[in-house]
């Protein structure tokens, strides 16, 4: 599973990646959701270089409501500092680390995130002799589970 290439999502005249059970089984095996730094177009896969130091954040589009709190939301800034933020996401915040429960509220507001892995963060290189091969860096991927019911009826 040590690849960087990210399989392909769809061939018109093959149809969409089909995952086998010998690739479940490698998938599963991983501590986390496989992401790649490459595709089969010559892309950076799951990677997400548009976020560096000076630029902290990304906007992302959700093709689906997303539920928090009460609110429907289709959109998301990515993090360099391990979080996904939404309205009163904590990039408006000068102060790290956060307080909770905010001391000036309603004054001011209560962010908006989910953070687990938050913490201030730069992107660092790979060194000579690194045994990961993955660039370093913020991967991006919406995976939306869907269920299917299929109910069979036995017919009289």
């Amino acid at each position: 599973m040590m690849s960087r290439m990210a399989p392909r999502q769809w061939k018109p005249d093959v149809g969409p990646y089909a995952i086998t059970a010998e690739r479940l089984k490698e998938i599963r095996a991983q501590k986390m959701y496989p992401f790649f730094d490459a595709d089969q177009r010559g892309g950076n896969g799951d990677m997400e270089v548009n976020i560096n130091t000076q630029n902290t954040q990304v906007n992302k589009q959700l093709n689906f409501l997303l539920p928090f709190f009460g609110f429907g939301l289709n959109y998301t800034w990515v993090s360099l500092n391990g979080y996904l933020g939404f309205s009163d996401a904590p990039f408006n915040w000068a102060n790290y680390p956060l307080k909770f429960p905010v001391q000036d509220w309603p004054t001011r507001p209560d962010p908006s995130f989910i953070g687990p892995f938050y913490s201030k963060c730069n992107i660092g290189e790979l060194r000579p002799g690194d045994d990961y091969s993955k660039r370093p860096g913020v991967y991006w991927r919406c995976v939306v589970c869907v269920l299917v019911v299929v109910v069979m009826v036995e017919e009289k």
